[in-house]
């Protein structure tokens, strides 16, 4: 029961919280608070490291944050 237990909450994961802090590193972007902007996305391409919204929008925060490297 345990392993569908860890199956359960990875697709939790995936289905619910991976969108909501996409949507929320979009808010923060309109916001322009650029380290929130780094953190949700960071935080959504630990699970997902080919979403392309979220490379864009924490390119975008590193950016205008000037952090260049």
């Amino acid at each position: 029961k345990m392993a569908d237990f860890k199956t359960e909450i990875a697709s939790m994961i995936k289905e619910i919280i991976q969108p909501a802090y996409s949507n929320l590193s979009l808010c923060y972007t309109k916001m322009e608070k650029w380290h929130l902007v780094i953190s949700f996305a960071n935080q959504v391409l630990q699970t997902d490291k080919d979403n392309i919204k979220n490379i864009w929008r924490r390119g975008i925060a590193r950016k205008m944050s000037k952090m260049y490297d």
